[in-house]
Parts: C-alpha cells; sequence; structure tokens
C-alpha cells in the first residue's frame, strides 16, 4: 500500500515538472514572438518592448482581439488543428479576465461558425462539446468519415 503511495506520489510530481516544463516552452515561444516582432536594433530598449508587450496584451487592444474572435472564418487550405489553435491564441487575448467555461463556450461556437465545409457546421452544431478541444476532435472524425466515402 505504501509503495503505491510513493509511486502515485512520483506520477503526480512528473506530471507536474512536464507541465511546468510546456509552459515555460509555451511562455519562451511567446516572448520570442514579441522580440521577433521588434527591430534588431531596437530589441535592447527597455519602452519599445514594452510598448510591444502592451500592444500585444494591453487592455486597449482587447476589442481589437474581440472583432478578430467574431469574424474568424477558416481560411482555405488551413487545417482544423490550425484553424482551433489560432481561435484559441485570439480568445485568450481577447477575454484576458475571462472565466474557464465562458472561453470554452466562445471557442466552440467561433469553431464551428467559422468552418468552411458547411455540412461539417451542421453535423457539429447537433453535437454537445463541452471544450474547443472537443469540437475539433468531433471536426476531425466527420472529415475523417466523409473522406472515407
Amino acid at each position: 500500500m505504501e509503495r503505491k503511495l510513493e509511486d502515485t506520489k512520483r506520477q503526480v510530481q512528473r506530471e507536474i515538472l512536464e507541465n511546468i516544463e510546456r509552459l515555460g516552452d509555451q511562455l519562451h515561444r511567446q516572448a520570442l514572438q514579441i522580440l521577433q516582432s521588434i527591430p534588431e536594433e531596437q530589441q535592447n530598449d527597455y519602452n519599445r518592448i514594452t510598448e510591444a508587450l502592451e500592444i500585444r496584451y494591453g487592455h486597449k487592444y482587447h476589442q481589437v482581439y474581440q472583432s478578430q474572435v467574431k469574424s474568424r472564418q477558416q481560411r482555405t487550405n488551413e487545417s482544423l488543428q490550425e484553424y482551433e489553435a489560432d481561435i484559441e491564441r485570439l480568445i485568450h487575448l481577447a477575454y484576458l479576465q475571462a472565466p474557464k467555461e465562458f472561453l470554452e463556450q466562445i471557442g466552440i461556437q467561433t469553431f464551428i461558425d467559422g468552418l468552411l465545409d458547411t455540412e461539417m457546421q451542421l453535423a457539429l452544431r447537433f453535437g454537445r462539446h463541452a471544450k474547443i478541444s472537443d469540437a475539433l476532435e468531433a471536426a476531425l472524425e466527420f472529415k475523417a468519415a466523409k473522406e472515407a466515402l
């Protein structure tokens, strides 16, 4: 019994470390994207960096991101996975303080409404999706079934 408890404890610790590592990678990628948007000669300028951060995460840009969420449509040749990932990115920028459930519902609605395939849209509207990843999974299954015909 004690050994099982120790094994479980180690497993949980491993999962926590993996999550921390993933978060660090994600933050590093986001910081790198922001830094790369600044001309090289200005990358050591504190004011220029804070300006870039304000543009990316500042409150006055929330309406811009919200507008992008509302009008987001799947692009031709854009995979379902790319489309879903971009919606998630925009939603997190548009609604920084919103509860997770709200973000998921907005994401699901935006994902379904913007799909290029109207048959897929209709099929997904009848599903009950708790998360945007559930809607993505259903869309991928629909696409696979449609291609199998």
